[in-house]
């Protein structure tokens, strides 16, 4: 179900008063397409127009995304890590200067520097530029000022990869939702009625998760109805950035040089982490605005979540659970067949799997029911030293998967069914 034509409208508007403020625009609600060939995978950043004069200049065309047999450029540093050759545009020193004050695509490379050995960086400026500054960022000796793409598909060599690891982040509309506890009731079909497992809005804080409809009535005179529960209103006031795919071995292992995962494999999620393991590791990948400092180590501890940071950081659980509903009246995340949008019991093979193969759902969100159980911010409402997990596993059944459940555990455990994904607060 495509979102509705309001929500696109007002994600568009945030969407340009975020480039017009900040400068950037390298977010979006969907992938970009993939390439089914032989591809050399080039991304790109810096300053708007310098890009686009360049994309001319390169490629022979000012269109985002480019496919040739051996091309696939886009215009996103978010979701380079795959990509083998880097190229930045800059209008000048002090467009330069601009770029790394503002920090976000300077502080995605930091990022991405235990693997930028292998890239190729090339720098495309009016004017001459600091070389040692740029070394520093990007952790690499590798920059030139040109790019010839024969040479560079000589000696970079292609390859083929057609489903490739998702490390990219996807901007989240501001919106409102009902949200909270409430009681699931298990309803068979009625003669009179349809049952219908989710929640629906029946007034403006009260909601069903299952009901029985008769016709367009939510409450039928005599047939099976439902007490409903109270709900909370919550409201996403500023746009945020949430990751397309639950963290990747390949993403954890580049930055903290570990895999703790029972289910190897560079595209799977990385899991057999605990919830102090994902708040060290937002910590790391920018590594100049971390948003957590005291962070314990025991069942008891906790730690502090710095007000305004810019940094990577675990969602709360109501904008999880805000991203996994992306405003569609589904059971689960991205649609009402399971095994469309979900690994679970029935098609994990009792294992993770790679990121991003199913279905994704409206907001662009992969994974968000099943594969692992994802680790959120937020306490349990009764057992408060734990902390909650949203999403459901590989090897759980259906009612754990619903965009509806919520579980926790204690935020040292660490097992094969647990790990999570990032998101950052826009300034």
């Amino acid at each position: 179900m495509p979102l509705p034509q309001s929500v696109i409208d007002r994600y568009h508007r945030e969407l340009e008063n975020v480039v017009e403020t900040q400068g950037l625009d390298i977010f979006r609600m969907q992938p970009p397409r993939r390439s089914l060939h032989k591809t050399l995978r080039i991304c790109c950043g810096g300053s708007t127009e310098a890009r686009l004069r360049g994309f001319k200049e390169m490629f022979s065309t000012d269109e985002t995304f480019i496919h040739t047999d051996t091309l696939m450029a886009g215009n996103s540093l978010i979701g380079c890590m795959n990509a083998q050759v880097i190229v930045l545009f800059f209008e000048s020193r002090a467009d330069f200067n601009r770029w790394v004050a503002d920090g976000v695509e300077a502080d995605f490379l930091k990022l991405t520097q235990p693997v930028n050995a292998g890239k190729l960086f090339v720098v495309k400026c009016a004017e001459p530029l600091p070389m040692q500054t740029l070394r520093d960022i990007v952790g690499s000796d590798n920059i030139q000022t040109s790019l010839d793409i024969t040479q560079t598909t000589r000696i970079q060599g292609v390859f083929v990869k057609t489903d490739p690891y998702i490390d990219a982040m996807v901007m989240i509309p501001s919106g409102k939702f009902l949200y909270g506890e409430g009681k699931t009731h298990e309803l068979p079909n009625d003669s009179r009625g349809v049952f219908v497992s989710n929640r629906y809005l029946i007034g403006s804080d009260v909601q069903a998760e299952g009901a029985v409809f008769y016709g367009c009535y939510p409450i039928v005179q005599g047939a099976m109805n439902i007490g409903f529960g109270k709900f909370d209103e919550t409201i996403i006031v500023q746009p945020f950035l949430i990751a397309q795919s639950q963290v990747t071995q390949a993403l954890y292992t580049a930055v903290t040089n570990k895999n703790p995962s029972h289910f190897r494999g560079a595209e799977r999620p990385v899991e057999q982490v605990s919830w102090f393991d994902m708040l060290h590791l937002a910590n790391k990948l920018l590594g100049t605005d971390p948003c957590y400092t005291d962070i314990g180590s025991g069942d008891q501890d906790a730690a502090e979540w710095i007000e305004g940071c810019r940094g990577f950081r675990l969602p709360t659980e109501q904008e999880w659970e805000y991203v996994c509903r992306a405003i569609s009246p589904y059971t689960y995340s991205g649609g009402d067949n399971l095994k469309e949008v979900a690994w679970y019991r029935i098609n994990s093979k009792y294992q993770t799997n790679p990121v991003g193969q199913l279905k994704l759902n409206a907001f662009g969100a992969y994974d968000m029911s099943g594969n692992i159980d994802e680790w959120c911010w937020d306490l349990h409402r009764e057992l408060k030293s734990w902390r909650v997990l949203r999403g459901g596993a590989w090897g759980h059944d259906v009612e754990l998967l619903r965009a509806a459940y919520s579980s926790s555990d204690r935020p040292t455990v660490q097992r094969s069914s647990k790990g999570g994904r990032l998101a950052r607060s826009l300034p």
